[in-house]
C-alpha cells in the first residue's frame, strides 16, 4: 500500500525511493571512505622460489600499474574518468580480478546495460579473488537491477562481512530488504549506513519510507525534514562546483 506524508505543504509519495535515488548503487557510484587507509590490494602477491619468466615479469608490472589506475577510478566522482581508468586497466591486465571487474563496470554504463554479462565477469573475478569486496558489492547491485533481491542481499552480506565499514553494502542490502518487504531488517541497515554517513539525503528519504511502512509516521516526518535539509545542501554544493 502506498503511503503519503504532508511535508512543508507538499504531499510526498513514499514507496518509490529506490527508483528516486537510483538505488542500489555500485561501488563506482559512491565515495569510498578512507580509501587510502584501506587494504585495497586485490590479489595477494604470489611468492615464488623460481625466477619469473620475461612474460610473467611483464604481467606483474602491468598488474601493478593496473592497480594504481583501479584505485584512481574508485577515488574519482567523474563517470567519464572512471570509464577511462577502467579501460586502461582492461588493456593492462584483462584477465586479472581487477581487469574482469573493470570490464563488468563498462558493461553497466552502456546505453543498454548488460547486467547478466556484468554478473558473469564479476563471478570470474570473485573466483580469482574470493575476498574481492567490491566485486561482491557490484554483483549484488546488478542482481538488484535484475529483480533478484535474495541474491542481492546475499552478495551485500558477503561484502559487509569483508568490510564492515562499506557504506554501499548496507545501503544496497537495505534497498533489497525493502523490496522484499523486510522492513525491520532494512531499518537496521539504514541506521548503520547513516552512522557511516549522517549527511546522506537519499538515506534519510529511504529510511522515511521504511518508517512509513512500519506505521511510524512521526519518525518518517522527522527523516523527511533531514532529507530536505541535506538535499538542499547537496544541491548547493553541486551548484558551487559548477561555478
Amino acid at each position: 500500500m502506498k503511503k503519503f506524508i504532508v511535508f512543508a505543504g507538499v504531499l510526498v509519495l513514499l514507496g518509490a525511493g529506490c527508483q528516486k535515488f537510483n538505488l542500489p548503487k555500485t561501488v563506482e557510484q559512491t565515495n569510498v571512505q578512507n580509501l587510502d587507509e584501506q587494504n585495497i590490494t586485490t590479489t595477494p602477491a604470489v611468492v615464488s622460489t623460481t625466477p619469473l619468466t620475461e612474460e610473467e615479469t611483464k604481467q606483474a608490472v602491468n598488474y601493478k600499474k593496473a592497480q594504481e589506475l583501479f584505485n584512481k577510478a574508485l577515488r574519482t566522482s567523474i563517470t567519464k574518468d572512471k570509464a577511462d581508468y577502467r579501460a586502461e586497466v582492461v588493456k593492462l591486465s584483462p584477465n586479472s580480478d581487477i581487469g574482469l571487474f573493470s570490464q563488468a563496470f563498462i558493461l553497466t554504463i552502456q546505453k543498454t546495460p548488460d547486467y547478466k554479462g556484468s554478473i558473469n565477469l564479476l563471478t570470474k573475478a570473485i573466483k580469482i579473488n574470493p575476498k574481492f569486496t567490491y566485486a561482491y558489492a557490484n554483483r549484488g547491485a546488478n542482481y538488484f537491477s535484475l529483480g533478484e533481491y535474495d541474491k542481492a542481499i546475499a552478495d551485500a552480506s558477503v561484502a559487509i562481512s569483508l568490510d564492515p565499514k562499506l557504506l554501499v553494502g548496507y545501503s544496497n542490502r537495505a534497498a533489497a530488504y525493502q523490496k522484499n518487504n523486510m522492513f525491520n531488517e532494512a531499518m537496521v541497515d539504514l541506521n548503520k549506513a547513516l552512522e557511516l554517513n549522517s549527511k546522506s539525503a537519499e538515506l534519510y528519504f529511504t529510511r522515511a519510507e521504511v518508517y512509513a511502512a512500519l506505521g511510524k509516521m512521526d519518525e518518517a516526518q522527522a527523516d523527511l525534514k533531514k532529507f530536505d535539509e541535506f538535499n538542499i545542501l547537496s544541491i548547493s554544493v553541486e551548484e558551487v562546483k559548477k561555478k
